[in-house]
């Protein structure tokens, strides 16, 4: 079976940026096992021309860079759409897999399936880019027409399926996003007064209220450190945080870390006494799940699909994150008692094994064979 995904892969495979990149390269692993399976992706974000073969996950990558004479809310609907059915031409796949961006093909012309990672005319209102609204309202428009054509929609959480209410015609079916297996094995190692931050340095990730929430903490727990893994999109917004930061006593306390390997992201884990997740939004937390499976504590702001993820008390906290009270009372009690630390990690990781490549990619081959056969009878 000749398999197409559609995707942000990443020009950078060992340190990739978004849970879409993270998710991806993931269940690329574990389709890669399947010997009838012949994978291929093409991606807008490997700035190059030609097509190149990858060892790990094995598969063969065709870019399409994005016009740079194009704003790329326009482009996506358009030139790319244009380019990536060039592509699908000469590929003659059995099953186009789109992630994220449901536009970038028109699916009643190939055997599809889409994956909804994100939802950009969210997104996009947190973000720095201009014209925000519009740019939104665009999007909205053109996401929403092309989820409707879709007959196979997985939903990676049940907030995506709450949140596209009468968007999604097709068959819905629920698969989570895979965390990869090393989380698993993690020898755990915390450090006193460690908690940690992991993903993108982004507005919509609030990183300013979680240093609001450190600067409790840290005068709860004078020990206390922060360590966030995860670079900027923007470069001024970092060192905006940064001197945030100092402002609020933090310089020695708060460590950015930038875009980390999986094997540095592994060490951050298990020297961590807890994860601290405060976005705005989230439609599945890869970093929590990550976190999960390696039976770190999470302390997640309750939005989108966390609360699926993340059970009160039970394997972790929800907070309200206009609340740094809050944020910090349940940090504090993670950091104070190993007890309990070790009792919501063991119960973290019990939730994650739902979440391992092998289960994803044997439910989302399952999808697959469905499309196909579909498709052919059709």
């Amino acid at each position: 079976m000749r398999i197409v995904m559609i995707t942000h892969f990443p020009l950078d495979l060992v340190k990739p940026v978004g849970g879409v990149a993270v998710g991806s390269i993931a269940l690329l692993r574990g389709l890669a096992r399947f010997p009838d399976v012949e994978l291929h992706v093409i991606t807008d974000r490997v700035p190059r021309k030609e097509s190149y073969a990858v060892e790990d996950p094995r598969c063969t990558v065709h870019p399409v860079p994005h016009p740079w004479w194009m704003p790329g809310f326009l482009a996506v609907p358009t030139v790319m759409r244009w380019r990536i059915a060039k592509i699908l031409k000469t590929l003659k796949p059995d099953v186009v897999h789109t992630q994220a961006q449901a536009c970038w093909v028109d699916p009643r012309r190939w055997p599809a399936v889409l994956t909804i990672r994100g939802i950009p005319e969210i997104d996009v209102l947190y973000s720095h880019r201009p014209l925000r609204r519009l740019r939104s309202w665009f999007m909205h428009l053109t996401q929403r027409r092309d989820r409707r054509r879709y007959k196979h929609v997985i939903c990676i959480s049940d907030y995506v399926r709450r949140r596209l209410a009468g968007q999604l015609w097709g068959r819905l079916h629920f698969i989570p996003n895979p965390v990869d297996d090393v989380f698993f094995d993690l020898a755990r190692a915390p450090q006193p007064g460690r908690a940690l931050f992991v993903g993108p340095i982004i507005p919509i990730k609030n990183v300013a209220g979680l240093l609001d929430a450190a600067r409790i903490v840290r005068e709860g727990a004078p020990e206390f450190s922060l360590h966030l893994a995860g670079g900027p999109d923007r470069q001024d917004y970092l060192e905006a945080q940064r001197r945030r930061a100092a402002e609020l006593g933090l310089a020695d306390h708060v460590k950015f870390l930038g875009n980390l390997s999986r094997e540095e992201l592994c060490r951050e884990l298990a020297e961590a006494y807890c994860l601290v997740s405060l976005s705005f939004l989230e439609t599945f937390g890869i970093a929590i799940a990550e976190a999960m499976a390696a039976g770190v504590p999470v302390v997640a702001s309750a939005v989108g699909a966390v609360p699926e993820r993340v059970q009160d008390g039970e394997n972790g906290f929800l907070v309200d994150l206009r609340r740094p009270d809050q944020i910090a009372d349940r940090v504090l009690r993670i950091l104070k008692d190993p007890g309990l630390a070790e009792h919501l990690g063991r119960e973290a990781r019990r939730k994650a094994q739902a979440y391992r490549i092998e289960r994803v990619a044997d439910q989302t081959m399952e999808v697959y064979r469905q499309v196909h056969a579909e498709w052919r009878r059709d």
